[in-house]
């Protein structure tokens, strides 16, 4: 306030005209203030100061929230894949970078439902009933949990696509794929097998998988047995 003041004192020629809003304003301000006590002037600045800091503490507030709701490299949305190709590649991505967001826009959230391979299905029996969207959220978390699977530890993926056909309620496809991930549970590290894919059109317009359906085609283990153990 005093710096308001002084101003005034200056008698600067933008103050000329009287009908300048500093003019009409400020000056019949500057003249209240100046019939106020000593302790009313005291009471006006700090009356003053506090308004300050509430105004800055409100705009640092407002900053901080819009700060914390920016993305992480673990969250956004996906790029719908438009062929069974762009979504086997989003599959890769999303194992390599550990996404599991990514992972599961992979999956239709309403019908999913994976069948394990025979041998998988003999082996663990009912660890496999009704293996839906809930059950391969669940998979997904624990597979890229890092204690599971440490941050510095291997993590790669190949989905190459064998065919495409159209199907009722979509497309099927075949792929053969091999993951490696340096995992810390007892189970093998790569999985390599085929799977039949039946793939839906998502809300975005993009292919989401209704259902998997893995084979095993050696003696090599599956991603069957990593959802058994997991």
């Amino acid at each position: 306030m005093r710096i308001l003041v002084l101003s005034m004192k200056t008698g600067a020629p933008m103050f000329g005209d009287s009908k300048h809003p500093y003019k009409r304003v400020l000056l019949p301000l500057r003249r209240s203030i100046e019939g106020f006590s000593h302790l009313q002037r005291i009471r006006l600045l700090l009356l003053f100061t506090i308004a300050i800091i509430m105004l800055t503490g409100s705009g640092c507030l407002l900053l901080s929230n819009r700060n914390a709701e920016s993305p992480t490299d673990e969250g956004g949305g996906r790029t719908p894949p438009l062929t069974a190709a762009e979504l086997l590649s989003t599959l890769e991505t999303a194992i390599v970078q550990r996404n599991t967001v990514l992972y599961m826009q992979s999956f239709d959230s309403d019908s999913f439902r994976f069948i394990p391979d025979e041998e998988s299905a003999t082996r663990y029996g009912a660890v496999f009933n009704d293996f839906n969207y809930t059950r391969e959220l669940r998979f997904s978390q624990s597979l890229f949990n890092r204690v599971n699977l440490p941050v510095d530890s291997v993590s790669e993926a190949d989905f190459t696509l064998l065919s495409e056909q159209p199907a009722l309620s979509g497309l099927q496809v075949e792929t053969a794929y091999t993951i490696r991930l340096g995992l810390t549970v007892a189970v093998e590290q790569t999985v390599t097998a085929r799977a039949t894919l039946m793939l839906v059109r998502a809300t975005d317009g993009g292919y989401s998988i209704l259902s998997w359906r893995d084979i095993r085609t050696g003696t090599a283990p599956t991603i069957s047995e990593w959802k058994a153990v997991l």
